[in-house]
């Protein structure tokens, strides 16, 4: 599941994680950083209930469970493991 977040994250928005400095913060908040807009943050939540087979909610995507990757990979194992 990581890896398949990552890898869209990566060739969608050409955005790479690295906390060693290489990359962006797992904690970065994408929508801050500039690094996803509206857009693709809809293209994000429509390949998440794709995937992953889950549905999200107006208040998940109001919420600040997608605003980074790691909250992203918590959000989604959250769903997935219900």
């Amino acid at each position: 599941m990581d890896d398949k977040i990552r890898q869209y994250l990566a060739e969608t928005l050409l955005i790479e994680f690295g906390d060693d400095g290489s990359g962006v913060s797992e904690d970065a908040n994408l929508f801050e950083s500039g690094l996803i807009d509206s857009f693709g943050f809809v293209q994000l939540v429509a390949f998440l209930e794709k995937t992953f087979a889950i549905e999200i909610s107006d208040e998940e995507v109001l919420s600040d469970a997608l605003s980074s990757f790691a909250k992203i990979r918590s959000f989604v194992a959250d769903k997935v493991g219900r």
